[in-house]
């Protein structure tokens, strides 16, 4: 490939004599001059490839900024065809800004003094008029007819737009997240970079604390595992989001019960999680105050039915024990008898208590486990 200069210099001959820094000697080796010359050959075919397929504008000048060399998207971005490039600079057409700081000047001023290379935004025209945002990149590189400067174009359509958007979506969702009613967070590398101020509420902390604070500092250690691997699970892409329950250790000590919501998202170009964090102690409190009742109110509900079976049988053997008393003449029977009476009779007060008891208090058993006091709620009950 050739790369046409001003009509009163030579062509430049090809892009693979352009090497950053001074040509090196050539290395002897086993290869034949025909092989090299075939390798070079393909690389030159492959540097030609990508430069007139790349999805950046690139180009070459000379230190006085004429145009050497332009590809394919150097012309979309200036709207200009490559004959009305080639020779000439961007400066003499027009395209580069007439008023305010002209960073492309900048760029060529600093490779002659010798400064380390660099972007800049540049705004141009382009052949229709238009203002076109670019980032324009240049650096030198030094080829077997002196030096050249190798530039690139970027354009930024639809870049620069989406950078203003960026800070308001944030600021909104800073908005919202702040006079949300639960706890909103953001995390990533293991760390908290952003937590609202509920959340720092529900944790015990000033907002401030929270930032770049590790997750596995709040949560009980027994339960770190579990938040750990569902963490890895989400930042590797394997869930997408997650609903699962853990305690949460607060800065005071106390430890809380939590419920989080979340989902994978990109933070800063990176991987991280976003979610929501619910403090559901008292809700965990009242469900097992709720479970508690109903198990309650089978057992009593199951007792009222055994008690009112058992009195039947009771009335039945209370009732023979008066006839065998009033037929029995022996006093070590009738003795016997009158004892039975009153533990038939004991036991029908119980039940009775039983199938009125709609509350229980437990007391001591042997030492070892806890029984219902029914004789206490039954005195309870009758105050």
């Amino acid at each position: 490939m050739d790369y046409t200069s001003t009509p009163d210099e030579e062509p430049l001959k090809d892009v693979s004599s352009l090497e950053q820094g001074a040509p090196e000697p050539a290395r002897p080796g086993p290869q034949s001059p025909a092989s090299s010359q075939a390798a070079g050959g393909r690389d030159t075919a492959l540097l030609a490839a990508f430069l007139e397929n790349a999805l950046d504008g690139v180009y070459m000048t000379d230190t006085k900024g004429t145009l050497l060399y332009i590809n394919p998207k150097c012309e979309d971005v200036t709207g200009y065809g490559k004959d009305e490039l080639l020779g000439r600079s961007f400066a003499g057409l027009g395209i580069l800004p007439e008023k305010g700081p002209n960073n492309a000047v900048a760029l060529l001023q600093e490779h002659v003094e010798g400064r380390p290379t660099r972007s800049a935004p540049v705004q141009l025209t382009n052949k229709a008029g238009r203002s076109v945002s670019v980032r324009m990149a240049t650096n030198v590189i030094k080829g077997m007819d002196g030096n050249v400067i190798l530039g690139t174009l970027r354009d930024m359509a639809g870049h620069e737009s989406a950078n203003e958007a960026l800070p308001e979506s944030e600021q909104r969702f800073r908005d919202l997240s702040e006079r949300a009613l639960v706890g909103m967070y953001i995390l990533q590398d293991g760390v908290f970079r952003y937590a609202n101020a509920m959340l720092a509420r529900i944790l015990g902390c000033e907002p401030g604390e929270m930032d770049g604070k590790p997750v596995r500092d709040v949560i009980l250690p027994e339960d770190w595992p579990l938040v750990e691997k569902a963490m890895h699970r989400r930042i590797s892409g394997e869930l997408g989001s997650l609903h699962y329950e853990f305690r949460t250790v607060r800065k005071d000590g106390e430890v809380r019960d939590t419920e989080v919501y979340s989902s994978r998202t990109v933070y800063g170009g990176r991987p991280a999680i976003i979610g929501t964090y619910l403090d559901i102690t008292e809700r965990k409190r009242a469900e097992e105050e709720k479970k508690h009742n109903e198990q309650l109110t089978a057992a009593l509900e199951m007792a009222g039915a055994v008690c009112h079976e058992l009195n039947q049988p009771l009335q039945v053997i209370s009732g023979h024990i008066d006839l065998l008393r009033m037929d029995s003449t022996d006093g070590r029977v009738n003795a016997s008898l009158e004892v039975i009476k009153e533990q038939v009779d004991r036991m029908g007060s119980i039940t009775r208590e039983l199938m009125g008891l709609k509350k229980y208090s437990n007391r001591d058993y042997l030492g070892k486990s806890k029984i219902t006091d029914i004789r206490r709620i039954s005195r309870e009950d009758g105050e």
